[in-house]
């Protein structure tokens, strides 16, 4: 997999409630959230928007879970299914397409 866009990112939302996930500095957009039914309703929800902030915080919360995983196991404490490293590093592999 090649690298991800780097962090950090930023949202902004349109007038018919979807928001446009970019890269801090830039104008191209790299991600939507997507608010068709409020649409129709001329409102946001408030789901949406926290999909939205998942979204944006991902770069930040990838290198963090790097960052604890390598302190961690620095400590001594082994990666094993069912323990937090394991779901750290679980959640490392998904992000960056090496686990389905």
């Amino acid at each position: 997999m090649t690298n991800h866009t780097p962090g950090p990112w930023r949202m902004t939302l349109d007038d018919f409630g979807d928001y446009t996930i970019q890269p801090q500095h830039e104008e191209l957009a790299i991600a939507a959230v997507v608010n068709g039914e409020m649409r129709r309703m001329g409102g946001v929800s408030g789901e949406h928007e926290a999909n939205a902030h998942v979204i944006v915080a991902a770069p930040d919360l990838l290198k963090a879970a790097k960052r604890a995983l390598v302190t961690l196991k620095a400590q001594g404490e082994s990666v094993r299914p069912g323990n937090v490293l394991g779901a750290l590093d679980a959640a490392i592999q998904k992000a960056e397409g090496r686990h389905g």
